[in-house]
């Protein structure tokens, strides 16, 4: 991920013709608004002027490095599952869904930062799915993994649930900043945009406390696009 933002562009002279000077201290916004050199031998040169970076920038790359521990710790919350399901043979007037969500907010809570690289690699996953989802041209799919995001990480119990309602409003916060800024978007379409965003995050967190043992892919059908290829469920 690139550790710098361009802001502007600056065309700078020394003179020597109207047209260079005309030029000269002109700013512009992206790299395609910056006009052709006015005549051969242009000795004319285009200054980058930096801008601040988005906080979320540094967290992203965090997650990135996070996702080999992430995965290697589910195991743990599957031994659990097994556990779990052998106590309820024993006292069948137990509902599950109840023991497995008691247990597993107990231990998102008990240990908190092995729950929080857990939350962080299960946002970084389905965000890499996005991106190759994206290049394959398949539309459509951000709400899908939106929520999926915040289901699984839901599952996992409550601090890891709050932990992802943090990081949604996060990326919606850079969103906002990179689309106003870098992509110039209207704030009608920012914000409705968003707010679509929001609704997939809290249904997704919603069904994930509901259903702490379905596969999220099942619980979240009907937000899959249509002629989206299993594989990227």
């Amino acid at each position: 991920m690139s550790d710098r933002l361009i802001e502007k562009y600056v065309w700078e002279t020394d003179g020597g013709c109207p047209a260079c000077e005309a030029l000269d201290g002109k700013e512009f916004k992206t790299i395609d608004e910056i006009p052709d050199k006015p005549h051969p031998n242009c000795d004319c040169t285009i200054r980058e002027v930096d801008g601040e970076l988005c906080d979320c920038i540094e967290l992203w790359d965090m997650i990135d490095e996070m996702i080999g521990d992430a995965e290697s710790l589910k195991l743990e919350v599957e031994i659990e599952i097994t556990e779990i399901k052998n106590i309820e043979s024993e006292y069948s007037g137990i509902d599950s869904d109840d023991v497995i969500r008691a247990v597993r907010d107990l231990h998102s809570l008990l240990n908190p930062l092995q729950t929080l690289v857990m939350t962080l690699g299960i946002f970084a996953s389905n965000y890499f799915a996005l991106l190759e989802a994206q290049k394959k041209g398949l539309e459509g799919t951000d709400k899908f993994y939106h929520a999926k995001a915040n289901c699984e990480a839901a599952q996992l119990g409550i601090l890891s649930s709050k932990i992802a309602e943090g990081l949604s409003n996060l990326k919606e916060l850079a969103d906002y900043y990179d689309d106003l800024y870098v992509h110039k978007k209207s704030l009608e379409k920012i914000l409705k945009d968003s707010a679509e965003d929001q609704e997939a995050n809290r249904e997704g967190r919603e069904l994930g406390r509901k259903y702490p043992i379905k596969n999220p892919k099942d619980i979240l059908r009907h937000r899959i696009p249509d002629g989206l290829p299993e594989k990227y469920w």
